[in-house]
């Protein structure tokens, strides 16, 4: 009788710490990485490991851990892969099987056979100085036959069981109010440092600040920025983060002649870049900006519809993308090779950013605030000025989670995916922040409401998931724990 199973990879680089490389798409990569690991396994044996109170039903492990070696990357020799520290890495593969089993029978060549299908994977994601998308498993067969000439030792573990925590398994997320921050002016954005969650990013107008928040009861301002230009004009766009940590981006209007430029601050050397080349004037004010994951290029998105993408290290202009109405948000997906972007008829489009040719399209009833990508690439989401948050995979977009988890019918200006891409958090003009299953489309129940006394505008998570900050016109800043 043969089981069908799904190959897995979680292992590290110079760069990340372990992570999940290869997975399933049916179940959070967290979890997997959270399950597999321990000592190096000796020869002829093999893990076996059950997930308990998953939201994915009946969920197993069976995996080995090797150290990794230079011919995993392709690479002629066999000398073990280290770190920067020069420790050791762990290359843990194995399967993921949707039940739970009595008995297992698996073959030393099934192993191999999946090796040999993770090496290519592995090489991209070694040479990778910034997060890139989960690779999805495609599913492979285990005869488990019972009269095969030799078997592995399968060593049974004790399950993982998983605690009823900020997930959408559980009836009640644990949040708790850590520091109400007051701001100068109005909060228009706020943004976590991709590697340090001590460290968040804040714009107030034409103001932009980082501040050590690792002490949340008193904060510290480490970096500042002040344009001291049309502050009525510099709400719009957000500011962000590139994925190396190295730059700050927002839009900003000059003056004179309402100058439209992209602004790339090197906060750590103190350096402000100005990219100009979008259209003058207020009407063509930038409303968003996103950063390409290996943080090489920056794109731009106008109130007149266009769309620019920038080359970060000459601030070259690659491409221009035209569209008819003002550009709300615009998206790199976590693998690079999408730029997704969303306008004020509620037009999705999906463009190459290497060719600026569109992919797809998706049409919309309303005018669209936010868009984005889950952390593994594999869904998109949507965000529109009536309150819906739409759902759905790359793969099958006309199958849609529709969610409406704010009471108002209010804009919902901002939307984040939790870490493991279980949850989405949504912050509306009515002055509360939401949080709502993936798998369920409930909102799910909070300790506390998370609430503003005006509008929030922006909302963010940290890498860790602990985290979660919002910014609001009741000029604060809040910072909230999630347990």
């Amino acid at each position: 009788m043969s089981i069908e199973v799904w190959p897995f990879l979680v292992s590290r680089n110079k760069f990340f710490d372990y992570r999940t490389i290869v997975s399933p798409g049916f179940i959070s990569a967290n979890i997997i990485a959270k399950a597999a690991g321990g000592e190096t396994t000796p020869e002829g044996v093999v893990l076996y490991r059950e997930i308990h109170n998953s939201n994915f039903g009946e969920i197993a492990l069976i995996y080995r851990v090797k150290k990794a070696i230079a011919k995993d990357i392709q690479l002629e020799t066999n000398d073990v892969l280290k770190d920067n520290y020069g420790r050791e890495i762990a290359f843990i593969e194995g399967f993921v099987v949707r039940k739970f089993i009595n008995t297992i029978n698996v073959e030393l060549k099934d192993f191999d056979e999946i090796h040999r299908q993770l090496i290519e994977p592995y090489t991209i994601f070694w040479e990778s100085d910034s997060p890139s998308a989960i690779s999805d498993s495609k599913a492979y067969f285990l005869q488990n036959k019972s009269d095969a000439v030799e078997y592995l030792k399968v060593k049974k573990l004790q399950p993982l069981v998983l605690k009823a925590t900020f997930s959408s398994s559980t009836n009640k997320s644990l949040v708790k109010l850590v520091k109400s921050i007051p701001t100068l002016y109005e909060a228009n954005s706020v943004n976590f440092h991709p590697r340090r969650v001590d460290l968040i990013a804040v714009k107030c107008h034409s103001i932009v600040q980082i501040w050590n928040i690792s002490n949340p009861s008193n904060p510290v301002v480490i970096f500042e920025y002040k344009a001291r230009e049309l502050f009525e004009n510099n709400i719009w766009c957000p500011i962000l983060f590139s994925p190396n940590g190295q730059f700050l981006a927002t839009g900003i209007i000059y003056e004179p002649a309402y100058q439209n430029v992209v602004i790339l601050l090197d906060w750590e050397n103190k350096k402000t870049i100005k990219i100009k080349g979008h259209t003058l004037g207020s009407n063509s004010k930038l409303l968003s900006v996103a950063f390409s994951p290996d943080s090489e290029l920056i794109a731009s998105s106008s109130y007149d519809g266009q769309i620019k993408l920038w080359d970060v290290l000459t601030q070259g202009e690659l491409l221009t993308l035209n569209q008819d109405y003002p550009v709300r948000s615009i998206a790199f997906s976590p693998d690079g090779k999408l730029l997704a972007s969303a306008n004020d008829c509620g037009l999705i489009i999906f463009w190459s950013p290497k060719t600026g040719k569109p992919i797809n399209k998706i049409q919309e009833r309303d005018s669209i605030k936010s868009i984005v990508f889950s952390p593994d690439g594999k869904l998109f989401a949507s965000a529109n000025k009536n309150g819906l948050i739409k759902i759905f995979t790359l793969k099958n977009p006309d199958k849609t989670i529709n969610i409406q988890p704010h009471k108002s019918q209010l804009p919902v200006n901002s939307i984040k995916f939790s870490i493991d891409g279980e949850i989405i958090a949504s912050a509306s003009d009515d002055g509360t922040i939401c949080f709502s299953s993936i798998q369920t489309g409930n909102k799910l129940k909070v300790d506390i409401p998370l609430k503003h006394s005006f509008n929030v505008n922006s909302i963010d998570i940290s890498s860790d998931g602990k985290t979660l900050a919002s910014a609001s016109d009741d000029q604060s800043v809040k910072i909230w724990q999630l347990k």
